[in-house]
């Protein structure tokens, strides 16, 4: 059979290297951090304080202090600056988020508690030691498994994303490519942002070594004979930046349809309301929205102050 109808959204790009899509992404997850900095500053629990300009300036000190000394955490490992970039990665995505990511950070600035933070970097699930009723016997695995559930982790999304983005890449250098443009990459990627930068680039590299990915989309994926898709962007998505919707609408041809959400946050069928209609009221009813149709942004989330 064929499909009826399908709506994207968070629209990802046909065409560049992942090389490009790696700085966008920093970019993106930069101006993601600016956002919420700007919201978290007006509140008197701000772990960065109320002055805007030197509150980026903590964020990069904070990383770099807890790359040189790890935070040790209660599950017996240490916290990284580099995982914190990770987990506030993960918390702005959607700006519902952001008032979970001021407690994490205040809990981790004020109190040593790393759990808030380790659970943002989760996805937002509960850590092993936190879930009810996780008791055992000693020396006997739990679950009646062969391995202990506690010594399993929660959640492998970074190692999944990681995977399922070098499978669909292409682009693969040799060794000598990749020691001769390390010091070039690092200076773009840092100059982008100082926070995610090194983070996004760790990212990028671990594809050396893995299989080329395929190239089916980027030659194949193009001016495609189906029926009509719905392409949601988002203004402020800081994973996929609304001109890839747009470019890869064209790249489609006629049949892609583009909504144009002027919020913030990762995708915007599940944040934002108007955005969620006109996605339903399309695949239910085959109602489709006129190409370039926009949804304004739904108000920020409260401060605690």
């Amino acid at each position: 059979g064929k499909v009826g109808r399908m709506a994207l959204d968070g629209v990802d790009t046909l065409t560049e290297s992942s090389q490009q899509q790696g700085l966008v992404a920093v970019q993106g997850q930069q101006t993601a951090l600016e956002d919420f900095l700007d919201w978290c500053v007006r509140d008197i629990a701000c772990p960065f304080g109320q002055d805007r300009r030197r509150a980026g300036d903590q964020v990069v000190q904070l990383v770099r202090s807890l790359d040189g000394n790890p935070v040790p955490t209660g599950l017996g490992g240490r916290l990284t600056g580099q995982q914190l970039v990770g987990a506030v990665g993960q918390a702005l995505y959607s700006k519902a988020m952001w008032p979970s990511l001021e407690r994490a950070v205040a809990s981790l600035v004020q109190d040593g508690d790393t759990r808030p933070v380790q659970t943002l970097a989760s996805g937002g699930l509960a850590l092993p030691g936190a879930r009810a009723g996780h008791v055992r016997a000693a020396g006997k695995p739990s679950g009646g498994g062969l391995t202990d559930n506690a010594a399993v982790p929660l959640d492998n999304l970074p190692a999944a994303m990681m995977a399922i983005n070098c499978a669909d890449d292409p682009d693969r250098p040799d060794a000598e490519r990749l020691v001769r443009d390390l010091g070039r990459l690092s200076a773009e990627y840092t100059q982008v942002s100082p926070v995610f930068g090194r983070y996004r680039l760790n990212e990028l590299l671990m594809c050396y070594g893995r299989p080329k990915g395929t190239d089916f989309v980027r030659e194949r994926v193009k001016d495609v004979d189906t029926a009509k898709m719905l392409l949601v962007g988002t203004r402020g998505d800081p994973a996929t930046p609304y001109r890839w919707t747009v470019e890869t609408a064209r790249r489609l041809g006629s049949s892609a349809v583009v909504l144009d959400n002027r919020g913030e946050g990762h995708a915007g069928y599940g944040s934002s309301r108007c955005v969620h209609r006109k996605v339903d009221d399309f695949l239910l009813y085959g109602s489709l929205p006129a190409d370039g149709s926009s949804c304004p942004p739904d108000r920020e989330p409260d401060t605690g102050g």
